[in-house]
């Protein structure tokens, strides 16, 4: 008796285990099947507006405009449309990039993947110069690394500091200047690191290395 109440309970839960399972992959699924009606549209410049997406991405039914936390300069977007149809219409219908920026590309929509790629895709291109002596102005920078774009220049400067002992008069230190500097592919920025020894201004060598978003302390 014991054997057959044993065997009535696992019966009994055996088809709830399966219809759990069956909910899961229902959701999953389903997730995929939306994924396919969104667009997430990165690299987009700063003058574009949600306006200029609603007519540029015509019969979409939502569109939601972020900014790039890596590169101020650039927004991305996600574009939500009522079918999987019209959401592939637009996507093959390619990139007015006089319009949306140099950078812009469409792709679907597979949640936050897309975002972190977008990231990652940025810091690959960008480089850091550190140790910039004094007396050195954007345009020597602009000289030395070509077809890179100066995000961020902070120049050396000079900082005043008394020592412990109250004898001493005040000093004066340099804090070495550093740079962002953004190009347009990672072929670039990848061409700039591997010569990254041979960089000098005013006969001193610099620190040059790829950018890392998440544990870079100069921002």
């Amino acid at each position: 008796m014991h054997n057959s109440h044993a065997s009535i309970s696992s019966s009994n839960i055996h088809p709830t285990l399966i219809n759990k399972r069956n909910s899961i992959k229902q959701q999953k699924f389903n997730r995929s099947k939306n994924s396919y009606k969104t667009l997430f549209v990165s690299g987009l410049k700063s003058s574009v507006s949600v306006r200029n997406l609603y007519s540029y991405f015509t019969g979409c039914m939502r569109v939601t405009i972020k900014q790039n936390r890596s590169v101020s300069y650039l927004k991305y977007a996600f574009v939500d449309y009522r079918t999987s149809e019209q959401a592939q219409r637009s996507l093959y219908r390619g990139v007015d990039r006089s319009l949306l920026g140099h950078e812009c590309r469409v792709e679907y929509a597979t949640g936050q993947s897309n975002i972190s790629k977008n990231h990652q895709s940025i810091d690959n291109k960008k480089v850091v110069i550190s140790k910039i002596p004094e007396n050195v102005s954007e345009d020597d920078l602009h000289r030395l690394f070509a077809h890179g774009r100066i995000l961020k220049y902070c120049p050396a400067r000079h900082i005043h500091f008394s020592p412990t002992t109250t004898r001493s008069e005040v000093k004066d230190k340099i804090l070495t200047g550093y740079a962002f500097i953004l190009y347009n592919d990672e072929k670039q920025a990848a061409n700039v690191i591997e010569r990254a020894n041979q960089y000098q201004i005013n006969g001193q060598s610099l620190a040059v290395s790829l950018y890392r978003h998440q544990n870079h302390r100069m921002k």
